[in-house]
């Protein structure tokens, strides 16, 4: 009785240590086995390689079985060879995921700047909305200062959709060091700027208050037209800081702000004086409108700071922009 090779002898037996021919059979034949396309789909990309007398299967990755030279059979030239326009196809396909990695990366800066953009836009719209809120206060002008308190809806509408991007983009792509300054720091100065135009919409709100009358008097007009004209180049400097990031342009936000507390103290100077001669209602005007020019600049150095914090990484609370002034000027 000859004895069984295994399964890589010549003779190969189908069940214990016995050859074919021991059981009367004749000569040995091949075992046929499956096709490469018959166990594909359980083998999970795997080739099949021959050690003595054992099978191993070693991970090819994305090449199947056929690509991999095999050619739908399990025996033939050992190991297999993988052709040539297999390895070309996994570069292909690490070079599709980089290009898709890349545009990912491109769309995620793309709605960075967006953001930037949408609050660009929003420093626009409330300086208009003050500039005319100031004409409509000047000229007691109904008409104008009902658009102004229209328009600050669109406001509102823009800095609600500025804050749903920031956490979308919070949520889903993890931001980090510069990134989650500006994530974080626009949630913050969309706040500012929809106040800024509440502050406005509040103007052209006294103005309709006192129609047809003036909510101010004839001798202060000059005051309240400065006010409105620092009012728009105030905001008007924090929008070309927010598209810029320039924090050394920053300077002239702090010496507007600084000529408006001016105006709002010299305000109150005159209507606590004795000499004031319009009375309660008229000093009570004069004080609220006054504060809401002087909250509006305030609101435009937070925004500087906002800027000044994104860029620099330092502490908000720390940010101080009376040094940048300095620089500037020297």
């Amino acid at each position: 009785m000859v004895s069984g090779g295994g399964l890589g002898g010549p003779n190969r037996g189908s069940a214990g240590g016995s050859g074919a021919e021991g059981l009367g059979c004749g000569p040995a034949r091949p075992r046929r086995m499956p096709t490469t396309s018959a166990i594909a789909p359980t083998m999970l990309n795997t080739a099949i390689d021959r050690t003595g007398d054992t099978f191993a299967a070693y991970d090819l990755g994305c090449v199947s079985a056929e690509s991999a030279g095999l050619e739908g059979r399990l025996f033939g030239s050992w190991p297999p060879t993988v052709h040539v326009n297999s390895i070309s196809g996994l570069k292909s396909r690490r070079s599709l995921a980089t290009d898709r990695g890349d545009s990912m990366r491109d769309t995620y800066h793309d709605q960075l700047d967006a953001i930037s953009a949408e609050l660009v836009e929003m420093t626009n719209l409330v300086g208009s909305a003050m500039n005319r809120a100031t004409q409509a206060l000047l000229d007691a002008d109904l008409k104008l200062a009902e658009s102004v308190i229209e328009g600050d809806e669109a406001v509102d509408a823009l800095a609600a959709a500025i804050d749903e991007q920031c956490y979308d983009i919070a949520a889903l792509q993890q931001p980090v060091a510069t990134d989650l300054r500006i994530i974080m720091s626009g949630i913050r100065m969309s706040m500012s700027v929809e106040r800024m135009g509440d502050l406005a919409k509040h103007v052209a709100k006294q103005t309709r208050l006192r129609y047809p009358e003036s909510s101010i008097p004839p001798e202060l007009r000059a005051t309240f037209a400065q006010m409105g004209g620092l009012a728009e180049a105030i905001v008007s400097r924090a929008g070309v800081l927010i598209a810029s990031h320039d924090v050394t342009a920053a300077g002239p936000v702090r010496d507007y702000d600084d000529q408006m507390d001016q105006l709002h103290r010299e305000l109150f100077h005159i209507v606590l004086s004795p000499n004031w001669p319009h009375g309660v209602e008229s000093a009570i005007d004069v004080t609220l409108l006054s504060r809401f020019y002087e909250r509006f600049a305030d609101h435009a150095v937070t925004i500087t700071k906002r800027v000044i914090h994104i860029v620099t990484g330092e502490p908000y609370a720390t940010v101080n922009v009376e040094p940048l002034v300095s620089v500037e000027g020297a």
